[in-house]
């Protein structure tokens, strides 16, 4: 029997028009929701989820735009979105 804790699952998302792509071979790092006034905004939601994976094993392709904004903690933050339909798609 294979040992399934080994096994690398690939991941693939697309923006609401599927311009823009992403892909990413590992299991994700951290998976996290805010709930602030940005993320807000953001999603039209009550709060904006993230998947995080390590850079080395995400590969996107598309193309996107990028918009950076401030945190709270005065650090700065960078979404990309695509350029044909307007979804914020990574950062």
């Amino acid at each position: 029997m294979e040992d399934q804790t080994k096994a690398t699952v690939t991941r693939e998302a697309s923006c609401s028009c599927g311009q823009l792509t992403i892909r990413a071979n590992a299991a994700p790092v951290k998976i996290s929701a805010c709930h602030c006034q940005e993320c807000k905004r953001r999603t039209g939601s009550a709060f904006g989820v993230a998947v995080f994976f390590d850079r080395e094993e995400v590969a996107a392709s598309g193309a996107s735009r990028r918009y950076t904004r401030a945190q709270d903690s005065g650090r700065s933050i960078e979404f990309k979105f695509c350029l044909d339909c307007g979804s914020t798609f990574f950062g």
